[in-house]
Formats: structure tokens, sequence, C-alpha cells
């Protein structure tokens, strides 16, 4: 068994030859940001980032805003990169064509993962391959701490620079569930006699942010408060008035005074 593994946008890989090809993808606003931050932490190593970041409005300063990432974004033509990963198409402006490019790539792929849950896409690749999964590890990870953007200005970002990566990332996780599901189904039958229900339980992989093990938490949680109302009006509706214990049981009552105890 043999693994190829880069930045290789899968346009450049051969069609021909018989591979199983997986991926790696970012929700686009954390990517684009840790992009910006990537690059002003290595602008050393880099002529055209250093003269970027050497330049009169943003010499000396650790600390960067949403309209900087902006200018930064539309001079480097950082947007949309998972688009122009996907796709191809690396330099000039993109149209809706390359983004349906991109998700036809996506279609192709026999794994895609997620950054947000990178350990889910590792037990997925491991039970799928029939070998134990190991522990991801993340490398390379930036400094975010350099880059203050609010929700708003990262709203604002993604519709500016963004907006057909946020489309192809939805789709890559639509597509990303079906897969999990078939590869689930073609796992062996497990030793303890496990449904297939529960060993994709054990996958957890990412829908729309939240793995299944997730959800049915949530859902746990959504339904236990209902079960405890319908529960406490249940035994409320079966208890027998105090009165009407008194006079079977014949019990006497009294005041007790509690604070002379």
């Amino acid at each position: 068994m043999r693994f190829v593994h880069g930045h290789l946008s899968p346009v450049s890989v051969p069609q021909h030859i018989a591979l199983h090809r997986a991926v790696t993808l970012r929700e686009p606003i954390d990517r684009l940001l840790s992009h910006f931050c990537y690059c002003f932490q290595h602008r050393h190593a880099d002529s055209e980032q250093f003269a970027f970041f050497t330049q009169a409005a943003y010499v000396g300063r650790t600390n960067f805003f949403a309209e900087d990432v902006a200018v930064w974004a539309r001079t480097f033509q950082a947007d949309n990169y998972v688009t122009r990963f996907l796709s191809g198409r690396i330099e000039g402006p993109l149209v809706q064509r390359d983004a349906d490019e991109a998700e036809r790539q996506l279609r192709g792929m026999a794994f895609i993962g997620f950054t947000n849950s990178l350990q889910n896409f590792v037990v997925e690749l491991a039970g799928a391959l029939g070998v134990e999964a190991p522990s991801a590890q993340r490398a390379n990870s930036s400094d975010r701490s350099v880059v203050t953007v609010s929700a708003g200005d990262a709203r604002a970002l993604a519709d500016a620079f963004l907006r057909l990566d946020q489309v192809v990332f939805e789709a890559a996780k639509n597509i990303a569930a079906s897969r999990a599901f078939e590869h689930a189904r073609a796992l062996p039958a497990s030793p303890e006699g496990r449904s297939v229900a529960e060993r994709l339980s054990e996958l957890a992989f990412t829908v729309r942010h939240r793995t299944i093990r997730e959800w049915r938490t949530a859902l746990a949680a959504r339904v236990a408060p209902v079960r405890r109302r319908l529960k406490e009006r249940a035994v409320i509706a079966s208890m027998p008035h105090p009165q009407d214990l008194i006079s079977r049981e014949g019990i006497a009552t009294e005041r007790v005074d509690l604070a002379a105890e």
C-alpha cells in the first residue's frame, strides 16, 4: 500500500491511474484568516509578503483587522481558495463554471475530511483501510492572535471573497456524509455483532458541523426535559389527594414547628 500526499490540486493528478483520492478541507473563512496570519508570520521568507507587510500602513504592527485582510486578499488574489485548489484555476477571476468543476472533483473523491474534525476523518479512513487509526496531529498552525475580526466582519469577508467557496464547502459536507455511509456499509462485520448504525456513530463524521454522536447527544438533551415533564405529570396524576390518605389510613396530622427542632 502506497500513499502520495501533498498540496496537489486534483486536476493535476492523472485520471487514468487507479487511485483512491482523498482531500481535507477547511471552513473557508477560517482558512482565509489562517492564511493571512501564516503569511504575516512567515513574511521574511517571501519577498512579496515582506514587501506587503513593510508598507507604511502595516510596518511595526502586530495586530490586524478585517479591512487589512481584505486589502491583502485583493493584493494576492486569495479569494475562493478552496474553489481555486479543486478546480485548478489558480489565477484570474473565477466564475460559476469553476465552482461546478470543484464540485465535480469532490464527487470523484473516495474520502473527504475536514480540519475541524480531523480525528473523525482519520478514523473513517483507517476503518476503510482496515488499519488502526493513529492520532491526528495539527502542524504548521498559525498564530491567530495577530488578527481581530468580529462575527459581522467575518461574514462580510466571506461575502466579498468566499462566495463560491461557501457553496463548494456545503457541497463537500453533503458528499462527505454520503461517502461515510458507503464506507460504513463496506466495513466487515464486527466480532461483537454491532450494527452498521452503531459503527456509523463510532465513525462520527461531520454532517453540517455536527457529528452523528453529537447529534444524538443534542437530541437526547432536547428530549430529556420533555420526558421529565411528562413523568412529573404522570406522577402527580397518579397521586391520591392527601385528605384521602388521612381518611383511609387514619393518619393524624399536626403542625410541626421546624424552627424549634
